[in-house]
């Protein structure tokens, strides 16, 4: 059960994660970049896995984990990697 909370982690993380390095980019501000990663990146990344992987969630669905459990699963890993990033950095 856990591989499949890693799998959809790893799947919409990756979306979020260039979404993140953009921001970075844009704005020449490593701590921007943290701060979209654990907030509006997130929800950018269940967007764009919704649209490009909507089928898949009856997959976790069949295998008994909502889609709102891997949602708040993946927000909660999301802001707590950021918020530790930023105390490691400050």
């Amino acid at each position: 059960m856990l591989e499949l909370y890693f799998l959809y982690y790893w799947n919409v993380t990756r979306y979020n994660l260039v979404l993140s390095a953009l921001i970075m980019t844009l704005s020449l501000s490593f701590v921007n970049g943290l701060i979209c990663f654990g907030s509006f990146g997130i929800l950018g990344s269940f967007l764009a896995y919704r649209y490009f992987h909507n089928i898949q969630y009856l997959f976790y669905l069949n295998a008994g984990i909502s889609k709102k459990r891997l949602m708040l699963t993946t927000t909660f890993i999301n802001i707590l990697i950021s918020i530790i990033t930023i105390l490691i950095i400050s």
